[in-house]
């Protein structure tokens, strides 16, 4: 998907871009969807209602890798955000990984082109493992980092996503770019020649899973 339509996605959800606000896309499992919607969309509801953030879920129930959650707002309250969500996650027992969207020109850029590794960063300062997964999302260029809390409290949740939504909103420019093909977990009008011309510049790229642990 070109820019255009990540766009077009975001107008659907009722989403507005601003030079302060970040998107954060979330893959998730139809049940783990449940659970944070809530009976009849009570539990948005109840959080848009309490913090300036607009939250929605896109796609197919049935797609392989999970619907989208789409989250917008400043990175202090999704970090917010995230931290009642894996509260009420804990609370129905339910193993906890969360699967956050990166274009990989995005996650390139906060591994090897800084002088600081920023994944690794918040692994060490934040005690969440991270795991850069190996290979894109179907027909895109996206990539998942996986997200696995090691503490029993939501405060290293919290913030992991402060920092992660810190670098979207800092390089926005890179994650926002127009040669990101984005993951669209639902049906589309784009066509194979398109995809295909798209995905021919990182044929040549080999992947694989990165892990980056808490170490102290």
């Amino acid at each position: 998907m070109d820019l255009i339509k990540l766009k077009q996605m975001e107008e659907e959800c009722e989403i507005e871009i601003s030079k302060n606000l970040v998107v954060l896309r979330v893959c998730v499992s139809d049940t783990m969807a449940g659970v944070l919607i809530g009976k009849s969309g009570s539990h948005f509801r109840l959080m848009q209602q309490r913090m300036p953030v607009k939250l929605c879920i896109k796609g197919d129930k049935q797609a392989p890798d999970g619907r989208v959650l789409f989250m917008t707002g400043a990175p202090e309250f999704l970090a917010s955000c995230w931290a009642e969500f894996y509260n009420r996650i804990m609370v129905k027992e339910m193993m906890v990984h969360i699967d956050f969207i990166l274009p990989h020109d995005f996650s390139l850029y906060v591994q090897e082109s800084t002088d600081v590794n920023y994944l690794e960063d918040i692994a060490r300062s934040t005690g969440v493992k991270l795991i850069m997964k190996k290979g894109f999302l179907p027909r895109s260029t996206d990539r998942l980092l996986r997200m696995i809390p090691s503490r029993s409290t939501s405060e290293s949740v919290k913030q992991a996503v402060l920092k992660l939504a810190g670098l979207f909103q800092e390089y926005k420019g890179i994650a926002l770019s127009g040669n990101n093909l984005y993951y669209q977990a639902e049906p589309n009008d784009l066509s194979d020649a398109f995809i295909k011309t798209k995905l021919e510049l990182y044929q040549n790229i080999e992947l694989k899973d990165i892990v980056y642990l808490f170490d102290h």
